[in-house]
């Protein structure tokens, strides 16, 4: 059977170094190709139109993204909680207020991690929830190291 749509809580907007912003809708399709995501226009692109991607598969995205938020919207479509990485100096910021979980070394190159985990649950082979947790944050690409990322439920 068949998973549901997942009703998305937290809508990302980013902006470009060139001061552009670009802003996931509702029903996340790419402005590019309606078959993908929204998430699918801010990666780096071979010239066949295919996501590039990293030795462990994962999509790179484009390295001209300077701020990354996902935005919370409640029931009644309000905007809610903000959360954001600001990618050329690696702070994060919860509803404005901006703080460090680690200070990039001098020099590094920030680009963006971003991603969704999504557990559905079933009972009796249908379906009866689902939860998505989103993750957010920076990688040095001049370093071997892991990402710094914040998990928000």
């Amino acid at each position: 059977m068949p998973s549901a749509a997942l009703a998305l809580c937290y809508l990302f907007g980013c902006r470009f170094s060139d001061g552009t912003e670009y802003f996931q809708s509702l029903d996340d399709v790419s402005v590019f190709d309606a078959r993908r995501s929204a998430f699918y226009d801010l990666c780096q692109h071979a010239e066949n139109g295919d996501s590039l991607c990293d030795e462990n598969g994962s999509c790179l995205v484009r390295d001209d993204i300077e701020y990354f938020a996902l935005i919370g919207e409640d029931e009644g479509r309000k905007p809610g909680a903000m959360y954001a990485v600001d990618l050329r100096d690696g702070h994060f910021e919860v509803d404005g207020r901006p703080f460090f979980v680690q200070i990039p070394p001098t020099g590094a190159q920030l680009r963006l991690t971003y991603f969704r985990r999504v557990r559905r649950h079933f009972q009796g082979g249908c379906e009866v929830g689902a939860e998505c947790e989103y993750h957010m944050g920076w990688k040095d690409i001049n370093s071997g190291a892991p990402p710094v990322t914040l998990i928000l439920f």
